[in-house]
């Protein structure tokens, strides 16, 4: 009959932890187990083989099963009895991974190869805490007795019932284990400048790996005390902590500080375009405000034009350039910009001075005229310029031509608006012009006409300040005064007009002398007696028969009685009558 027992070696290491620094260690241990002795009360199961049970038993270091440390033993020993291994088993050196403790489990029961394993105890556990050893100890020193029992079918003579299993251990170390109590060390990173997102917050990440730890053995656990996600807002001060396989630990702290990088939006309202208030060189403007927006919080929105959140305001002749600035509740800040434009479209005012009327200079066509500047000029600004278009300059004082001429006053203000006004200077020329006649003209009738074609010299001289316009005869109210001309003095009247209207007379006479004698034919002699009793006698005489003449004839007288008619008493004789 075989008796088997099964030992196995649970080993529990410090391996546990998120980080792992190697490092120089300046000790190792030594660690032995062995089988002293196994013991048991079970007899030969079953008719085959010797009377006496043989034991059989294997040792194995697990995970590394039947490949590391195991053996197997076969002896024959009496019922009940015991069986002197002395074999080691386990045999590991560690520098810092020692294990905590040494976990076996073994199971005895009845298994030759005829038939099922019987008295069999199960698995069995075995914990051996490495703080029970001795660190040095050369010599092989016990343990501890471990049994179990186990539902027996033959035992040994006297044994009914359970049966026993007994397993003896044994131990020796080499070096020394002594109590790690130095902490690890643990520097942090520096303080960490982080910025809060949209919303004005910060999740917290894993530092653990920024830490930089060391300790005489490996691995150190690094772990935070805030956990990743959180979601600050203001410095909040972190603690590491880095513990090491023994538990001592040590810490370090640093702080997060979560800053508002993140500027203010701004968006100004458009350019404001607006006139001047009526009378004034300013306007009252309505400014709206702009759209602003922060990831934690809008302070203040302020402009440079007053200093306070409402542009609203007088704002002058011009364009002024409004600087917004919003501010957030961290102090970061950004601007935008706004024209406001106001524009001056109110005219100046301008009054003329009376118109200015003169008289020419002497001898000259044009008169030295002091112009009066315009009575009034006001703007809502105020007025630039006051220039008249005759001379181009402020003062209109200038030598002005005969006749109207008309200056108009133009005012700008200073944002270039205009206005006019007009204002005669009117020069008049009362300086008549100067004439001088030819001399008179003496001619005779034309043969058989009662008038004369006369050629009548024109003036000798005219003359005038300006200019002589017309020379004009009355005679025939033109430039020439030849023509026909009536028997008798005609006196012709010479006007000269200058440019201006004034004129000058001077005459000229053109006499003709009707030199043609007119005709006439006397009626045939009367012959008749005297009067009865008296020595004359009554006569009728008849007038000539015919009187002519190139103008006309006047009268005809005789020279008897010196009338037209020639009637009358003539004496005896013969009376000769001269008529005319």
């Amino acid at each position: 009959m075989q008796k088997f027992v099964k030992l196995t070696l649970l080993r529990t290491l410090w391996c546990v932890g998120l980080l792992m620094v190697t490092h120089a260690v300046t000790a190792q241990i030594t660690v032995e187990f062995r089988i002293l002795s196994v013991s048991s009360d079970v007899g030969d199961m079953d008719p085959v083989g010797n009377s006496d049970p043989t034991w059989l038993y294997q040792i194995a270091d697990i995970p590394n099963t039947t490949t590391q440390n195991s053996s197997t033993v076969q002896t024959n020993v009496n019922c009940p009895g015991t069986v002197a291994v002395s074999n080691v088993f386990f045999s590991q050196t560690y520098n810092c991974d020692a294990p905590t403790s040494f976990d076996f489990t073994w199971q005895g029961y009845e298994a030759d190869g005829a038939g099922p394993h019987e008295a069999d105890t199960g698995p069995q556990t075995i914990n051996i805490p490495i703080g029970s050893l001795t660190f040095p100890q050369a010599a092989f020193t016990s343990v501890g007795t471990y049994n179990a029992t186990a539902a027996g079918i033959v035992g040994c003579p006297g044994v009914a019932g359970n049966v026993t299993w007994e397993v003896v251990l044994e131990y020796r170390t080499v070096g020394t284990l002594p109590p790690d109590q130095t902490a690890p060390t643990i520097t942090c990173p520096a303080n960490q400048n982080v910025d809060l997102n949209a919303t004005c917050q910060y999740s917290i990440i894993d530092f653990t790996g920024l830490a930089t730890t060391s300790d005489l053995c490996n691995p150190v656990t690094v772990t935070q005390d805030v956990a990743v996600g959180t979601n600050i807002t203001t410095t909040t001060t972190i603690t590491l902590t880095a513990t090491d396989p023994t538990g001592n630990s040590n810490t370090c702290t640093f702080d997060v500080i979560p800053a508002d990088n993140t500027d203010p939006t701004i968006t100004c309202s458009g350019n404001i375009s607006v006139n001047t208030d009526p009378g004034l060189c300013n306007a009252t403007v309505i400014v709206p405000v702009p759209a602003t927006a922060d990831n934690c919080g809008v302070a203040s929105v302020l402009n440079d034009y007053n200093g306070t959140a409402s542009a609203n305001d007088t704002y002058p002749v011009g364009t002024t350039t409004i600087t917004w600035t919003v501010t957030d509740v961290n102090g970061n800040t950004n601007t935008c910009t706004q024209d406001v434009t106001v524009t001056d479209n109110e005219a100046p005012t301008i009054t003329c001075a009376a118109d200015v009327t003169v008289s020419n200079d002497a001898t000259s066509c044009d008169a030295a005229v002091v112009v009066p500047a315009p009575t009034a000029t006001a703007d809502n600004c105020a007025v630039a310029t006051v220039i008249n278009d005759y001379n181009g300059t402020a003062s209109a004082n200038d030598t002005y031509p005969v006749g109207t001429t008309t200056v108009t006053w133009t005012v700008t203000d200073v944002n270039g608006n205009t206005n006019t006004c007009t204002q005669d200077v009117i020069v008049n020329d009362t300086e008549a012009p100067t004439i001088t006649c030819a001399a008179n003209v003496t001619v005779s009738n034309d043969i058989g006409s009662c008038d004369a074609a006369v050629i009548v010299p024109v003036p000798t001289a005219t003359a005038d300040n300006c200019g002589v316009a017309t020379v004009l005869n009355d005679y025939n109210g033109t430039a020439s005064a030849n023509d026909t001309y009536p028997v008798g003095t005609t006196t012709v009247t010479w006007e000269v007009t200058d440019l201006s209207g004034n004129t000058q007379f001077c005459t000229q006479d053109v006499i003709v002398n009707d030199t043609e004698a007119p005709t006439i034919t006397c009626a045939a002699n009367v012959a008749v007696n005297n009067d009865p009793g008296s020595c004359d006698a009554a006569v009728v005489v008849p007038a000539p028969t015919a009187t002519a003449d190139n103008c006309a004839v006047a009268t005809v007288i005789n020279d008897y009685n010196g009338t037209a008619s020639a009637n009358d008493t003539y004496p005896v004789g013969t009376t000769t009558i001269t008529g005319q």
